[in-house]
């Protein structure tokens, strides 16, 4: 049970207030300069930092995004904030391409009433679009 795990470790901390958390927040503010870095890049094609900080924009906080595999995936597993969880599906055990249609598909069955958009790449797509009446 991990909340009472986690219960029972705040229960046996002392006193916190002498923490130091500079190193920390200094490390915070690096990776929000860094995923700030080309948000706002118009250069075309588009720039992958800009495609996430886009839909990060456009999608509220219970939308889902359901990735792919390519290369971009790495651009939203860093860049992209989560607001809740299960709010990105990212399949990461072994890479399968193609798993990101379905999973949006998927994901708009269980929840009908949010926002889902699937990224994917041309080969990831093309491996689906026979499916559910997109051929």
């Amino acid at each position: 049970d991990i909340a009472n795990a986690v219960w029972q470790i705040a229960e046996g901390l002392g006193d916190t207030s002498h923490w130091d958390f500079t190193r920390l927040m200094a490390i915070r503010e690096a990776n929000e300069a860094q995923i700030a870095e080309g948000a706002d890049d118009d250069r075309f094609p588009v720039y992958p930092q800009r495609l996430v900080a886009d839909i990060r924009r456009v999608l509220p906080s219970e939308g889902i995004v359901a990735l792919d595999n390519g290369i971009y995936k790495i651009w939203f597993a860093r860049n992209y904030k989560a607001h809740k969880p299960n709010t990105v599906l990212l399949d990461n055990a072994l890479a399968t391409m193609g798993a990101g249609l379905p999973s949006a598909m998927a994901a708009h069955l269980v929840y009908p009433d949010r926002p889902v958009i699937s990224v994917c790449g041309d080969g990831g797509f093309m491996m689906n679009c026979g499916d559910g009446g997109f051929g």
